[in-house]
């Protein structure tokens, strides 16, 4: 099993989102921007959540949006982990409709967290069936 686990399988276990705030810091020029904890992840990961029994995602997750976006996962786990064992945190990816990463959302930040983040915003997946669609990714080690 990957490391890398997408939210549907882990809803039950999904962990309350932490208080701060933080704008993230670029390194690999990301293209949607990258926010760190508080009141904008809270609303990404709710948002998340809302699209998780949203029978609409079903079929999109299944036939389009697993088989683009999990070797890019995998890709982005690999690049970003070498040589070390990271924390368990969670990202909220954001889709705007036409597909394109429009924001990533971190509950902690980590050197892997932040590397995979900033990999993430360069994304872009199938078209969702939704106009404000977001993932919530985490990642256990």
């Amino acid at each position: 099993m990957l490391p890398l686990l997408i939210a549907a399988a882990l809803a039950s276990a999904a962990a309350a989102p932490p208080a701060e705030e933080d704008e993230g810091e670029p390194g690999i020029a990301p293209t949607a921007p990258i926010v760190y904890g508080g009141p904008a992840y809270r609303a990404a990961w709710d948002r998340a959540q809302r699209y998780e029994g949203d029978g609409r995602l079903g079929a999109y997750r299944v036939q389009s949006f697993q088989p683009v976006m999990q070797r890019q996962f995998e890709d982005v786990y690999a690049a970003c982990t070498v040589g070390m064992t990271p924390p368990t945190f969670t990202l909220v990816v954001s889709y705007a409709a036409s597909g394109q990463v429009d924001g990533v959302f971190v509950d902690q930040r980590s050197a892997a967290s932040q590397c995979m983040a900033e990999r993430f915003a360069n994304l872009s997946a199938p078209p969702p069936p939704v106009p404000d669609f977001a993932e919530e990714i985490r990642v256990v080690p």
